[in-house]
């Protein structure tokens, strides 16, 4: 059956991050790469083919044959790479998910993570135990979203901010003149 344009474009957006899974070599499309292109669309549904050192109409007549072998879809061709379709058949008996071929060698679900235990204020955070930070130590917790600043708290160090002002905490020297951050290129502007 035929694909749409929607599905082609859908399946080429699929293919697009995936890497070339067989390549052919030196002597071209033998039966042996057939045979790999057929054994690789049987495990993946859709696959890259890298068919590289040939010419452009050489390309698509590779390209059609390795489609017509394998009994899959010619979903598109990017340079020397072309990407390949095949459905996998869909096995409908209870017990089974669709797209698995058998339970038998099916892997256990993986178990939901438990969420992590919420910690109360100060236990550990970037804000506990500092001074003037507004963690624990205060017991101040302000309002949801509110920042160091509006919490009560600053980052850097005590209470006030001296001449400097600002986010270094008011260490001396560490604004330039006309309270603008030295730029240490030249003119310091």
């Amino acid at each position: 059956m035929p694909l749409t344009s929607a599905e082609r474009r859908s399946l080429r957006a699929r293919a697009h991050t995936l890497k070339p899974v067989v390549q052919t070599g030196g002597q071209g499309l033998t039966e042996a790469v057939l045979a790999e292109v057929d054994i690789a669309l049987e495990a993946h549904e859709l696959i890259k083919l890298r068919l590289p050192g040939m010419p452009r109409e050489d390309r698509r007549e590779a390209a059609r044959r390795s489609a017509a072998h394998c009994k899959a879809e010619l979903v598109g061709e990017i340079g020397s790479v072309v990407i390949l379709y095949r459905p996998q058949p869909r096995n409908d008996k209870p017990g089974d998910k669709p797209g698995n071929k058998s339970s038998a060698g099916a892997r256990p679900a993986a178990r939901a993570r438990k969420p992590a235990p919420a910690r109360p204020w100060g236990a550990g955070g970037r804000e506990g135990g500092r001074e003037g930070g507004g963690g624990s130590a205060s017991g101040y917790r302000g309002r949801e979203g509110a920042g160091p600043r509006e919490r009560g708290g600053s980052r850097g160090g005590g209470e006030s901010r001296g001449p400097g002002g600002g986010r270094d905490g008011g260490r001396a020297g560490s604004r330039g003149p006309g309270g603008r951050a030295p730029t240490g290129r030249g003119s310091g502007r």
